[in-house]
């Protein structure tokens, strides 16, 4: 909004004024990243753009030329450039002890320059000491190339003239690998070359924008100087190599940050997953992850027409057993019964708290006498648990579980009929005794059994 608010008043100022305007108008705009070189147009453009609406609107204004303002920009920048190259850098010291210098103590970039002809390498070196960079030199372009992959500096300046083949080697690996991608090149070329180096540019210009790369393939460059090297073009290349260097570093912690915010939407992930088919209280599946299974596998027991069984679980008489001992002991006692289970079932049986004291295994794969016998093991197995209380010791009431099954056959249409079929048989347990083990017959069931006689006395209890 300053900057705004200055480019405001410079065109409503006289030219006294406007002169006095321009220096604050360049400072505020290259703290904030802009060149005098980009302002310039800018507001060139504003100033136009208000003489159309002022004539539109029958208003007389004193607008300042477009060419105007730009030859001043461009005489501030020059000035700019030039205090720049003829003051050199402080040393940390004084920066940190001088109230002036510390606004301007910008930290140095770390530079390799890469060039075979001893002079220019020096020269530039020199130049680059002086803006306070980190600078080391190479002559031989291939040493470079292990050295800058390996120590990643922020920005390389390349004689692509005198070392040509190793020098496009680096542009082209640089580009080829993941930890040089964010590598700023900058490179050198002589005069008659520019024309095609700024073509080069420009095209991969076109296919970083279309790729979402921050550079082509063709150049492996993101600026070019041309030789001799002039200390006003490198100091300008070197600003905007900062800003870029700054906004791939901004870019590149926001895809740290991204990265550890989708790693921490992945673990909320599976936790709400696992908070919804999971039961809290049990660690078993919950009563929704129970009936995804159960159509689950019967799927696979239509698909592949293989047996499919179900029981129905119940603690007897739990209301009594909190009423008796509390919640927290009922609450241990379920997370005991849970236990049991789990050790008892076969590896294949998915066991489930479908809520309160009412639990149920599916049994894929299973036929009848299966199901029923693994019932009678599961049951047997609580009985074993609990023989001597709740809590271990003697006198305490004790546990029991009673067990319907169901399995599938020809009358049976769905999975809802399936689970009715387990409640009905755990039902009639209930109605028996409870603490004993029913298998439901269906009339499938019953024609079958009425061929073949039962197997034990108890193999047909409805």
């Amino acid at each position: 909004m300053s900057l705004a608010r200055l480019v405001g008043e410079y065109f409503v100022a006289g030219i006294d004024a406007r002169m006095r305007i321009t220096p604050s108008l360049l400072q505020r705009a290259a703290k904030l990243g802009i060149e005098a070189v980009v302002l310039a147009p800018i507001c060139d453009a504003v100033g136009e753009g208000w003489q159309r609406w002022a004539s539109l609107l029958g208003m007389h204004v004193d607008a300042q030329p477009a060419s105007n303002f730009a030859s001043e920009a461009s005489s501030e920048a020059a000035a700019d450039v030039e205090s720049a190259l003829s003051t050199p850098a402080r040393p940390e010291t004084d920066a940190v002890s001088s109230p002036r210098a510390a606004p301007a103590a910008l930290p140095g970039l770390s530079i390799d320059v890469v060039c075979a002809d001893e002079t220019t390498r020096a020269h530039v070196c020199e130049l680059l000491a002086r803006q306070g960079h980190r600078v080391r030199s190479f002559a031989d372009a291939n040493i470079a190339l292990a050295t800058v992959l390996t120590d990643l500096p922020d920005l390389v300046v390349i004689d692509l003239t005198a070392c040509a083949p190793a020098a496009r080697r680096l542009c082209t690996t640089r580009r080829a690998t993941v930890i040089g991608k964010d590598l700023y090149l900058i490179g050198m070329i002589a005069p008659n070359d520019s024309a095609d180096a700024l073509d080069q540019l420009r095209a991969a210009t076109a296919v970083a924008s279309a790729q979402g790369s921050s550079a082509g393939p063709d150049t492996g460059l993101d600026d070019y100087l041309c030789l001799p090297i002039d200390p006003a073009s490198l100091l300008l290349r070197l600003r905007c190599a900062r800003r870029m260097i700054g906004l791939r570093a901004v870019s590149s912690r926001a895809r740290d940050d991204l990265g550890k915010l989708a790693a921490e939407l992945a673990v909320a992930k599976r936790r709400l997953q696992r908070a919804l088919l999971i039961d809290g209280q049990t660690g078993l599946p919950n009563r929704r992850h129970a009936f995804e299974r159960l159509e689950h596998e019967w799927a696979v027991s239509t698909r592949h027409r293989r047996p499919l069984s179900c029981m129905g679980l119940d603690i007897d008489q739990f209301r009594q057993i909190n009423a008796a001992h509390g919640h927290a002991a009922g609450d241990k006692a379920l997370g005991r019964l849970a236990a049991v289970l789990r050790e008892s079932a076969r590896t294949d049986d998915v066991i489930c708290r479908m809520g309160g004291e009412e639990f149920m295994v599916i049994s894929p794969d299973t036929d009848s006498i299966g199901a029923a016998t693994g019932a009678r093991k599961l049951h047997a197995a609580v009985g074993e648990a609990f023989r001597s209380g709740l809590g271990g010791a003697p006198g305490q009431r004790t546990l029991t579980l009673s067990i319907g099954v169901a399995t599938r056959d020809a009358s049976v249409r769905d999975v809802e009929s399936l689970v009715r079929l387990s409640d009905e048989a755990l039902q009639t347990a209930k109605r028996e005794g409870s603490d004993r083990v029913c298998v439901a017959m269906t009339p499938a069931a019953a024609r079958a059994v009425a061929l073949t006689p039962p197997r034990t006395a108890d193999s047909g209890v409805t």
